[in-house]
């Protein structure tokens, strides 16, 4: 059976990074989004959040993190939040001990883990430099097309990007896959699935054909072939990224010579005053002047040239957006399919392939980990719009929909709301019925459970009738609604 997934994809833009230091206490604020409030937050929950240590002061407050080290007269505290779909951010403190009712600490295994994490979060740039310097790419040619090959733990990637974008690429597919199993945990052996990964639009599309494949989505997933597909403009990116370096690089080096020159000159200057009759002290006051206005010259062009650079990152961020959402849903379809429910031996419904797929696709990449412990707001949106417009999907419809119903380009406003509903109820099933890697879902996606009928086999998933759990369902999709808009 072939299984091609597609659906729209949003994708949200990502924050900033910035220090910022409190009065009192000594605080080194990583800050991933603008936050004006450190309120704590709860302790890691099922929907990807990490597991914290808890500092609980006489007062009642309590602060949830990470206890770096004790020490008289303090402990040594990050403070990790994780505000429900916000870039978790950290605050370093130090606590007064005097003050401390408790400490609630995790194992130690689980507390090594935490430590491993947090110093990943702190230094993901550098890390994530580094995997990009670790990456092995080897040249090889399939069907007479040249490629950069990377082959990896979970996948063989083959692109025709850039070494740089290839690179950044693989770095990130490598997290997604990972943190899919921090969430979902694998419970078959390598599977052989190959990345196809194009520089340009044109390169894609003409694969498709290739393929019989006519679709216009920006990656895909095909079970048939067992392959990923994906292309988006960057060539165009990295060729004029190229440009940029090279301007940037040949800037450097004219301030290089200028810097000669200016040596020089400040020599002939030198001698110049004194011929003048100026003293020994005017001269050496109009030479530093002279120095401090080059120097700061130089230093104004050198952050421009260090902008730039921060640009061209965040320039591939924003060519890659779609491509990378699309490329993080079908990655979930294939590695739901290759390493946790295959086909051959498991029957997953449409719907709940598509719903988790765009459940994990919206959540929040840090380093390994992906928390999706916030709703997407603009499927909410739509997804809201559809429940109280009067004429709601029925659940019992949802259920009965085959594969074709979610086509994607071909199915249309019905397509659409297929794929609304099915990621509200993946949405609950994962949040609120914590279901992930659990015993009840591994029945529910057996061949036994199969030969029930759609609503048959929920209603035994969840141990109630399904009009009660669909205005259970309703009420708490309802409740998701953001206050105050």
């Amino acid at each position: 059976m072939t299984c091609n997934h597609t659906s729209p994809t949003r994708q949200r833009g990502s924050g900033a990074y910035f220090p910022c230091w409190r009065v009192r206490l000594v605080l080194l604020t990583i800050f991933f989004a603008t936050s004006s409030s450190h309120a704590a937050d709860p302790p890691a929950s099922p929907a990807g959040r990490w597991k914290l240590e808890t500092v609980v002061l006489k007062s009642g407050k309590e602060h949830h993190g990470l206890v770096q080290a004790r020490r008289e007269p303090e402990i040594d505290f990050a403070e990790i939040v994780q505000r429900p779909g916000k870039p978790m951010f950290a605050i370093i403190r130090g606590i007064d001990a005097a003050q401390v009712a408790k400490t609630e600490l995790l194992p130690p295994a689980e507390h090594a883990e935490l430590v491993k994490k947090f110093h990943e979060y702190r230094h993901k740039a550098l890390i994530e430099a580094g995997e990009m310097e670790q990456v092995k790419l080897a040249p090889r040619d399939v069907d007479g097309h040249a490629y950069q090959s990377y082959r990896g733990s979970w996948f063989t990637l083959l692109s025709t990007a850039d070494e740089e974008s290839t690179r950044r690429c693989v770095v990130r597919m490598e997290q997604i896959f990972r943190a899919f199993r921090t969430l979902l945990p694998t419970r078959q052996k390598r599977q052989e699935l190959t990345i196809y990964l194009y520089a340009s639009l044109d390169e894609y599309r003409l694969r498709l054909r290739g393929l019989d494949l006519n679709l216009n989505a920006p990656a895909i997933y095909s079970v048939r072939h067992r392959q990923i597909l994906a292309g988006g403009e960057i060539a165009h990116y990295a060729h004029r990224l190229a440009e940029v370096r090279k301007e940037s690089a040949d800037l450097e080096k004219q301030y290089d010579k200028l810097d000669q020159d200016f040596a020089v000159s400040l020599a002939r200057l030198s001698d110049e005053l004194r011929a003048k009759g100026f003293g020994k002290d005017e001269i050496k006051e109009e030479l530093q002047l002279r120095k401090t206005d080059w120097k700061n010259e130089r230093a104004a062009v050198m952050a421009r040239l260090h902008e730039q650079g921060r640009r061209n990152l965040a320039r591939f961020s924003e060519v890659t957006r779609e491509m990378f959402a699309r490329l993080y849903h079908e990655a979930f379809h294939a590695y739901f399919d290759s390493y946790v429910y295959p086909q051959a031996s498991h029957h997953v419904p449409a719907w709940l392939h598509e719903g988790l797929a765009q459940v994990f696709e919206g959540g929040k990449l840090e380093g390994d980990s992906l928390r999706i412990d916030a709703p997407d707001r603009e499927r909410l949106k739509l997804l809201l719009a559809d429940l109280n417009s009067g004429d709601p999907l029925p659940l019992a419809h949802l259920l009965v929909a085959e594969e074709r119903t979610f086509a994607g380009d071909h199915g249309g406003r019905a397509s659409e709301r297929h794929y609304l509903y099915a990621w509200g109820l993946a949405y609950y099933l994962v949040t609120e019925k914590n279901l992930l890697g659990s015993s009840a879902l591994d029945e529910f996606v057996s061949p036994q459970s199969a030969e029930l009928s759609p609503t048959a086999r929920l209603e035994t998933l969840l141990r109630q009738p399904l009009d009660k759990f669909e205005s259970q369902w309703r009420e708490k999709i309802q409740k998701l609604a953001p206050q105050g808009k």
